[in-house]
Protein backbone atom coordinates (compact mmCIF):
# COMPACT_ATOMS: atom_id res chain seq x y z
CA UNK A 1 0.00 0.00 0.00
CA UNK A 2 2.68 2.39 0.84
CA UNK A 3 4.58 1.69 -2.45
CA UNK A 4 1.31 2.29 -3.91
CA UNK A 5 0.85 5.81 -2.46
CA UNK A 6 4.57 6.94 -3.01
CA UNK A 7 4.45 5.51 -7.08
CA UNK A 8 0.71 7.51 -7.08
CA UNK A 9 2.36 10.84 -5.82
CA UNK A 10 5.33 10.23 -7.96
CA UNK A 11 3.19 9.98 -11.14
CA UNK A 12 0.99 13.17 -9.88
CA UNK A 13 4.24 14.88 -10.30
CA UNK A 14 5.34 14.30 -13.25
CA UNK A 15 2.34 15.03 -14.75
CA UNK A 16 2.53 18.75 -13.22
CA UNK A 17 5.94 19.25 -14.12
CA UNK A 18 5.25 18.28 -17.72
CA UNK A 19 2.00 19.86 -18.31
CA UNK A 20 0.73 23.51 -18.71
CA UNK A 21 3.10 24.41 -15.52
CA UNK A 22 5.87 26.83 -16.95
CA UNK A 23 9.33 26.01 -17.52
CA UNK A 24 12.80 27.67 -17.91
CA UNK A 25 15.32 26.53 -19.82
CA UNK A 26 18.77 28.16 -18.68
CA UNK A 27 21.68 28.77 -21.35
CA UNK A 28 24.12 26.55 -19.94
CA UNK A 29 22.06 23.69 -20.70
CA UNK A 30 21.04 24.98 -23.91
CA UNK A 31 21.46 23.22 -26.92
CA UNK A 32 21.05 25.32 -30.63
CA UNK A 33 20.10 24.88 -33.77
CA UNK A 34 22.89 24.82 -36.35
CA UNK A 35 22.06 27.36 -38.43
CA UNK A 36 22.96 29.53 -35.13
CA UNK A 37 26.43 30.80 -35.78
CA UNK A 38 28.72 32.56 -33.69
CA UNK A 39 28.09 36.09 -35.06
CA UNK A 40 24.69 35.34 -34.03
CA UNK A 41 25.97 36.10 -29.96
CA UNK A 42 26.39 39.16 -28.44
CA UNK A 43 29.68 39.66 -27.96
CA UNK A 44 30.20 35.41 -27.53
CA UNK A 45 27.90 35.38 -25.07
CA UNK A 46 25.03 32.49 -25.78
CA UNK A 47 22.41 34.14 -23.66
CA UNK A 48 22.33 36.28 -26.50
CA UNK A 49 20.91 35.40 -30.11
CA UNK A 50 20.26 37.74 -32.65
CA UNK A 51 17.00 38.49 -33.82
CA UNK A 52 17.15 41.93 -35.80
CA UNK A 53 19.67 44.40 -36.71
CA UNK A 54 18.90 47.53 -38.42
CA UNK A 55 20.87 50.60 -38.70
CA UNK A 56 22.81 49.51 -36.44
CA UNK A 57 20.71 48.73 -33.67
CA UNK A 58 20.80 44.90 -32.74
CA UNK A 59 17.96 42.92 -30.91
CA UNK A 60 18.35 39.79 -29.22
CA UNK A 61 16.65 37.26 -27.73
CA UNK A 62 17.51 36.83 -24.15
CA UNK A 63 17.73 32.69 -23.80
CA UNK A 64 17.03 32.77 -19.92
CA UNK A 65 14.41 34.15 -20.02
CA UNK A 66 12.37 31.96 -22.57
CA UNK A 67 9.58 30.08 -20.70
CA UNK A 68 7.00 27.71 -21.69
CA UNK A 69 3.88 29.29 -20.59
CA UNK A 70 1.32 26.54 -22.43
CA UNK A 71 1.83 23.26 -23.47
CA UNK A 72 -1.25 21.68 -25.15
CA UNK A 73 -0.37 19.68 -28.62
CA UNK A 74 -1.49 21.20 -31.33
CA UNK A 75 -1.37 24.43 -29.09
CA UNK A 76 2.04 25.95 -27.43
CA UNK A 77 2.70 29.77 -25.69
CA UNK A 78 6.14 30.45 -25.02
CA UNK A 79 7.74 33.66 -23.56
CA UNK A 80 10.60 35.64 -24.02
CA UNK A 81 12.61 38.61 -23.93
CA UNK A 82 13.93 40.87 -26.74
CA UNK A 83 16.17 43.53 -25.66
CA UNK A 84 18.01 46.08 -28.02
CA UNK A 85 21.38 47.81 -27.73
CA UNK A 86 22.12 51.08 -30.03
CA UNK A 87 25.16 51.22 -32.00
CA UNK A 88 27.50 52.51 -28.90
CA UNK A 89 26.28 49.21 -27.33
CA UNK A 90 24.08 50.95 -25.13
CA UNK A 91 21.07 48.69 -23.59
CA UNK A 92 17.93 51.12 -25.36
CA UNK A 93 14.73 48.55 -24.86
CA UNK A 94 13.75 45.56 -23.11
CA UNK A 95 10.62 44.03 -24.02
CA UNK A 96 8.85 40.82 -22.91
CA UNK A 97 7.56 38.69 -26.00
CA UNK A 98 4.63 36.08 -26.31
CA UNK A 99 4.52 33.71 -29.15
CA UNK A 100 1.36 31.02 -29.96
CA UNK A 101 2.04 28.22 -32.35
CA UNK A 102 -0.45 26.00 -34.15
CA UNK A 103 1.70 22.80 -34.61
CA UNK A 104 1.33 20.24 -37.72
CA UNK A 105 3.29 17.63 -39.25
CA UNK A 106 2.65 19.62 -42.58
CA UNK A 107 5.23 22.39 -42.61
CA UNK A 108 2.32 24.82 -44.49
CA UNK A 109 -0.11 24.33 -41.89
CA UNK A 110 2.00 25.39 -39.14
CA UNK A 111 1.04 28.68 -37.38
CA UNK A 112 3.13 31.08 -35.60
CA UNK A 113 1.38 34.45 -33.79
CA UNK A 114 2.87 37.04 -31.20
CA UNK A 115 0.79 38.87 -28.76
CA UNK A 116 0.94 42.31 -30.47
CA UNK A 117 -1.27 45.17 -28.38
CA UNK A 118 -2.88 41.87 -26.18
CA UNK A 119 -4.07 40.62 -29.90
CA UNK A 120 -2.56 37.99 -31.55
CA UNK A 121 -1.16 38.71 -34.56
CA UNK A 122 0.11 36.03 -37.27
CA UNK A 123 3.56 35.87 -38.42
CA UNK A 124 4.68 34.28 -41.16
CA UNK A 125 7.43 33.28 -43.43
CA UNK A 126 5.60 34.16 -46.59
CA UNK A 127 4.23 37.40 -44.89
CA UNK A 128 7.97 38.59 -43.47
CA UNK A 129 8.98 42.17 -43.86
CA UNK A 130 11.43 43.97 -41.74
CA UNK A 131 9.28 45.31 -39.30
CA UNK A 132 7.81 41.75 -38.36
CA UNK A 133 11.58 40.16 -38.90
CA UNK A 134 12.65 40.36 -34.89
CA UNK A 135 9.42 38.57 -34.06
CA UNK A 136 9.46 35.29 -36.35
CA UNK A 137 12.88 35.23 -35.50
CA UNK A 138 12.79 35.29 -31.62
CA UNK A 139 9.58 33.17 -32.24
CA UNK A 140 12.00 30.28 -33.93
CA UNK A 141 15.08 30.72 -31.68
CA UNK A 142 11.94 30.04 -28.73
CA UNK A 143 10.58 27.13 -30.38
CA UNK A 144 13.88 25.64 -31.02
CA UNK A 145 14.89 26.26 -27.23
CA UNK A 146 12.06 24.81 -25.78
CA UNK A 147 11.75 21.90 -27.88
CA UNK A 148 15.09 21.00 -30.15
CA UNK A 149 13.45 21.54 -33.66
CA UNK A 150 12.80 23.75 -36.04
CA UNK A 151 9.43 25.37 -36.63
CA UNK A 152 9.65 27.04 -40.18
CA UNK A 153 13.54 26.61 -40.14
CA UNK A 154 16.56 28.87 -40.67
CA UNK A 155 14.76 32.44 -40.09
CA UNK A 156 18.11 34.18 -40.93
CA UNK A 157 17.59 34.56 -44.77
CA UNK A 158 15.56 37.91 -43.89
CA UNK A 159 18.15 39.70 -41.28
Amino acid sequence: MKVLKISFFIMIGALLLFTGLPHKYVAANTVFPQWIKTEHFRNGDTNYVRVGLQQGYASYIKIDTITVLEYSPPTYKIKGVIVTFDPNDRLTREVSETWRYVWSEYEDDRRMFHLNSGEWEEISLSRLCTANASSIVGGEIAWYIAYKMDFYGNPYHID
